[in-house]
């Protein structure tokens, strides 16, 4: 079964309605999220809703809705950024900032609400990439100077650089 988060991302992304019972295999989420091609391919899908279905799925749309316009760039949703938006940031494709986040430890980067190890790493990237300032990679990522530090230092540690 698609999960309800995974059907509203869907719906968000394609504008195609899935319903409860829509099914995909496991090969398809990332982190209870669809994958990027898995959204981008081609489907056929026939559904029925009732109006209460309907109802909870346009709220969910409204508040995603809200809280994209919040957070700028999100590395934690799979299929949130293209490939090229990996590149055009980062300098690594997407299967490429995978793999850096598979082979930091996670022991270094202590997550918290507004700081996943993915987060921590890729405003370190975009830093080393584009070169901005804190406050303008603050704008990017809705986050505050000192987060955006604190996000910094805790990446350079896993990597030992010196900023």
């Amino acid at each position: 079964m698609v999960k309800h988060s995974a059907r509203v991302q869907f719906y968000v992304q394609t504008g195609i309605l899935l319903s409860k019972k829509a099914r995909a295999c496991p090969t398809h989420f990332e982190k209870g999220f669809l994958k990027h091609q898995t959204i981008h391919t081609k489907v056929c899908v026939k559904t029925r809703f009732n109006k209460t279905d309907l109802g909870h799925i346009l709220e969910d749309v409204r508040l995603a809705a809200a809280r994209s316009s919040s957070s700028k760039l999100d590395f934690d949703i799979p299929g949130n950024l293209s490939d090229d938006d990996y590149t055009r940031l980062t300098g690594l494709n997407r299967a490429e900032f995978d793999d850096v986040c598979r082979h930091a430890d996670p022991a270094t980067i202590h997550e918290s609400q507004v700081r996943s190890m993915r987060s921590c790493i890729a405003v370190l990237l975009v830093k080393l990439r584009l070169g901005l300032a804190n406050s303008v990679l603050g704008t990017f990522f809705n986050l505050n100077k000192f987060q955006v530090k604190t996000h910094l230092l805790k990446t350079k540690h896993v990597y030992h650089i010196t900023i």
